[in-house]
């Protein structure tokens, strides 16, 4: 794992050098020139990371193409960084070629609490940048987003509230899915399920779909 200036709990370490550039900043500087090429020789663990992080930047950008200001691309993102990477190695994942599989659960768990906490520290560069010089450099940005670097798009997972509710003999199960930005109807989206868990005996249980 590759250290990361942040001021966010994880498993990353703080770089030590005070002149060391790190992979958060080399990504967002990169971006630019790297997401025309459809091709990218991957030399080491530092380089999958960048491809990565590249991927992640185009997606962010592609979430806050319409958000006005800082404050309001930060709680986009939110929602975009609390969804979950798909696990390296999993059926169809779209960078299985570019990512080596966890070997056990404790690799698993720490490739996706290291891939939170990076997520989230560039998307706050990324703002920061973006929204600079106001709507100028947001323009500027937002001209890299029909761009897909190396032919790839990154896919999240969405968490999905599985209820599962016993009637008698009758057993119907609704599955409410948390919709992308949390607004217009899917805040009834909430309402309607929180009906229904006030009414019913129920059992949950989160599982990830593609979103």
């Amino acid at each position: 794992m590759l250290p990361f200036r942040t001021s966010l709990r994880g498993p990353a370490t703080q770089p030590t050098d005070a002149n060391y550039k790190d992979i958060v900043e080399e990504a967002l500087d990169l971006f630019r020139g790297n997401v025309f090429f459809a091709n990218f020789e991957v030399k080491g663990p530092a380089d999958r990371l960048l491809v990565v992080l590249i991927l992640y930047i185009s997606r962010c950008l592609k979430d806050i193409e319409k958000c006005s200001s800082a404050a309001e691309a930060n709680r986009v993102l939110y929602v975009t960084n609390a969804k979950k990477m798909i696990t390296p190695g999993s059926p169809g994942y779209s960078l299985n070629r570019i990512l080596f599989a966890p070997k056990n659960d404790q690799e698993k768990q720490m490739y996706h609490d290291y891939m939170d906490q990076i997520r989230v520290e560039l998307s706050r560069r990324l703002v920061d940048r973006v929204f600079k010089d106001g709507e100028w450099s947001k323009k500027w940005w937002m001209t890299f987003l029909k761009r897909d670097f190396m032919n790839l798009e990154i896919s999240l997972l969405c968490i999905v509230c599985c209820i599962e509710m016993n009637c008698g003999k009758m057993r119907n199960v609704l599955c409410v899915c948390v919709c992308k930005y949390l607004r217009y109807g899917s805040r009834w989206v909430f309402i309607l399920m929180c009906i229904i868990l006030s009414f019913a005996e129920i059992r949950q249980e989160l599982i990830g779909v593609l979103f």
